[in-house]
């Protein structure tokens, strides 16, 4: 059975979207909840700045697949058909 590669970036997509909730959701709670005083400027700016760069990276990564492309979904699930309990080892 084929299937297009881009069915791939619904999960991923899904991933990304839980993961900004998460961080908006922590930014409101150290802005409203946390120590008041100077650390916690520079500690939201650094999450933010490595959020942006693991997400930049990832896309950068991500940018160089063709897309496009059909897979047989045994390349991706490799345990799939093969009848074993071993997960295809």
């Amino acid at each position: 059975m084929e299937i297009p590669l881009w069915i791939l970036l619904i999960p991923f997509t899904i991933i990304i979207v839980c993961t900004a909730v998460f961080l908006f959701f922590n930014i409101f709670h150290l802005k409203r909840y946390g120590i008041k005083g100077h650390g916690a400027t520079p500690l939201i700016i650094l999450y933010l700045g490595s959020y942006a760069a693991v997400l930049m990276t990832g896309m950068f990564v991500l940018g160089s697949i063709n897309w496009q492309q059909k897979v047989h979904l045994i390349d991706i699930v490799p345990f799939i058909g093969k009848g074993t309990t071993s997960f295809g080892l």
